[in-house]
């Protein structure tokens, strides 16, 4: 993170240039004689009109310090401790544009099955077929929630608010 922003935020020209679009410090340098030396490797050398953002990027790398002592991971950033937690995942996605930021923009990488793909595609694009879709398709529905008998359902409630879907 680049002032709590990410990387690929801040660097989009490095970012699409990268070989290695997600990983770990481990994957984008090496240890030499006790010292980190950092490796970026990109598809191709950056033209002279990306070579401001090459610079400036490698400037913000040459200010970053790496010690063998600390462990290399990966940290939930919702949370303070930097652990995943059910509750904190629910927070997260309470404002549903921060759920579709999270996944919608990824590509898929074949890391879940390919029915849980096409499930979360559905949700983040308004695919499911609930009441207030098929209403607007002029199809008579009853808006009502089928778990709650609340009124006026949409994909936010059902997946995001509906009590009787956090208890399952």
């Amino acid at each position: 993170m680049v002032d709590s922003v990410p990387v690929k935020a801040s660097f989009p020209i490095i970012f699409a240039l990268s070989l290695c679009k997600e990983g770990c410090i481990a994957d984008f340098g090496q240890w030499h004689d006790k010292k980190w030396v950092w490796d970026m490797s990109l598809r191709r050398q950056p033209f002279d009109w990306e070579m401001n953002q090459w610079n400036c990027f490698l400037k913000c790398t040459e200010c970053v310090v790496i010690r063998r002592s600390i462990n290399d991971t990966m940290d939930w950033c919702f949370t303070l401790n930097g652990i995943f937690s059910v509750s904190s995942f629910r927070c997260a996605i309470e404002d549903f544009q921060i759920f579709k930021a999270m996944f919608s923009k990824h590509p898929w990488k074949r890391i879940c099955p390919a029915k849980v793909e096409v499930f979360l595609w559905q949700l983040l694009s308004g695919k499911f077929l609930l009441g207030d879709v098929l209403q607007k398709f002029g199809l008579g529905m009853d808006l009502n929630c089928k778990l709650c008998k609340n009124d006026n359902v949409t994909i936010n409630y059902v997946f995001l608010l509906c009590p009787w879907t956090w208890k399952l």
